[in-house]
């Protein structure tokens, strides 16, 4: 009896298999083995945990970088731990953590551009459009300090079209997407010409300038030319850019006076 009891607990043998010395089947049956298989896991799964990992480590090093006093790398460790909490949903933490990596004074200016991005684009989302507006512009508008990166003027003025075409200013909008893409232009990775592209197109079309947005939207998903550095868009691009296609084509196929 203890062998059954044991085997019962391992899994081998059901609840209530007989009498000791059973050969461990029931009916003449295999004993069916309860099964220990456990839903694969969903992309979103995948990613959250991810997130948490890497927001996990960044915590550590910050930690270790304050208590040995390596400034700049606590405060590019607050910056990307400020965007994981951000991209996590956690978007007040975020801020304080944003925030805190700014005032440190010691990161590097591309560093510095990113940081003022993520932080001016979490204050739109939790609604404070006035100050994402004021952080970005402030940053970009400070004399002392040397010409930015392609890719990251390209994000700033980006972050600027989405705040403008959300406060209904479609003309600082569509300036704002013209400089991005002229930044995009001179060497700005793929993800960001990809959306400077997307902005753009958003912009034209709610400007009713089809051809524009069409033409816009078509370079934000398709490659250059052999040769050229233009990626595949990531998929949270491409699927918005592919509806705004559609749309475009169904308004320049509307009559004018409709």
């Amino acid at each position: 009896m203890g062998r059954v009891c044991q085997d019962v607990g391992q899994g081998r043998v059901e609840p209530g298999a007989g009498a000791a010395g059973s050969s461990g089947r029931l009916s003449g049956s295999p004993a069916r083995r309860p099964s220990t298989h456990s839903p694969s896991p969903t992309p979103a799964d995948r990613s959250e945990n991810r997130l948490e990992d890497a927001e996990a480590d960044l915590r550590a090093v910050v930690g270790e970088a304050e208590r040995y006093g390596v400034k700049r790398i606590h405060a590019r460790g607050l910056a990307l731990l400020g965007e994981a909490l951000a991209l996590g949903g956690r978007l007040r933490e975020a801020i304080d953590r944003l925030e805190e990596a700014l005032d440190a004074g010691e990161l590097m200016e591309r560093d510095t551009g990113l940081a003022v991005s993520r932080l001016a684009r979490t204050y739109r989302t939790v609604g404070d459009l006035a100050y994402a507006a004021e952080l970005v512009e402030g940053y970009l508008n400070r004399g002392e300090r040397p010409p930015l990166e392609p890719g990251i003027a390209a994000e700033l003025q980006s972050v600027l079209v989405s705040i403008y075409f959300e406060r209904g200013d479609i003309h600082r909008s569509e300036q704002a997407a013209l400089r991005a893409l002229a930044a995009a232009g001179q060497g700005a990775p793929p993800q960001i010409r990809a959306n400077a592209y997307w902005d753009a197109s958003r912009v034209m079309a709610e400007a009713k300038r089809w051809d524009e947005a069409l033409r816009h939207a078509q370079r934000a998903l398709v490659p250059p030319p052999r040769g050229g550095s233009f990626a595949r868009p990531a998929r949270a691009v491409t699927r918005p850019v592919g509806s705004s296609v559609r749309r475009v084509r169904r308004e320049r196929r509307r009559p004018p006076y409709s």
